[in-house]
């Protein structure tokens, strides 16, 4: 069995700040007509625990909510919403969000789908700046099911070349 050690240190902030921030990771490429996956980070860059909502702005034209971990709290129009309690200082708190891409010729490789994310409450925040976070995410070609990657790279040495290489 391990034994759980707590340690105390004597460290304590000079000043109480209220500090959000939050950013949208795509986690795959955005292709007409199939899914895109996205992360929502948010993380308390502050010193005091903080609860408040974390929102998500989509084009309902360009693409389709389909479902997120953990689930919403409320979907409206184009806004998704979770409701967050207890974030403590420096915690960082994830949601994955799937949209499907609509097909062409609504979307189109080169379209911009634009996601806007802001982690709330804004108000009293220290750095209100980093509470709002803007992804234009470019949309690529659909899917193609001949399309190989080698994992090696773009080019393999002649030294190399009885090597396996690794297909995606």
């Amino acid at each position: 069995l391990e034994k759980e050690e707590i340690a105390d240190f004597c460290i304590a902030p000079v000043t109480t700040a209220n500090d959000l921030a939050i950013t949208l990771v795509p986690l795959t490429a955005a292709r007409p007509g199939f899914e895109a996956s996205y992360k929502l980070v948010y993380e308390n860059v502050g010193t005091t625990q903080l609860s408040g909502n974390v929102e998500l702005d989509f084009d309902g034209t360009l693409v389709t909510f389909v479902e997120a971990t953990p689930t919403e709290t409320s979907i409206s129009g184009n806004t998704v919403s979770w409701e967050y309690s207890n974030l403590n200082p420096f915690e960082i708190r994830s949601i994955e969000v799937i949209f499907e891409v609509a097909q062409p010729p609504i979307v189109e490789s080169g379209d911009v789908l634009p996601y806007i994310a802001r982690v709330n409450p804004v108000s009293g925040d220290a750095a209100p700046d980093d509470n709002i976070f803007q992804l234009n995410q470019i949309a690529v070609n659909s899917y193609d099911p001949n399309d190989k990657q080698v994992l090696e790279g773009y080019q393999v040495l002649i030294d190399d070349a009885d090597e396996y290489l690794h297909y995606v």
